[in-house]
């Protein structure tokens, strides 16, 4: 079975999307790049006037993927 392509940016549409405060984080933008074996987000996020950034690393080959979090 072929495997499946994410790659590609998304940008978030408010104006169809109902976001309280508790997703105040929520990314504005998404970029998805992917190769055999890994899949790597990128998030964009604004929060409380600061631009944020944050990248997660998927492994598509079973192995632990550790990606650190907001804090």
């Amino acid at each position: 079975m072929a495997q499946v392509n994410f790659s590609g940016n998304w940008d978030i549409n408010k104006s169809k999307s109902t976001l309280n405060a508790e997703f105040s984080m929520a990314p504005n933008n998404v970029t998805i790049t992917q190769s055999d074996s890994i899949l790597t987000m990128v998030r964009h996020s604004n929060f409380q006037g600061e631009d944020l950034t944050f990248t997660d690393n998927i492994y598509l080959d079973g192995r632990e993927c550790i990606n650190n979090g907001w804090m």
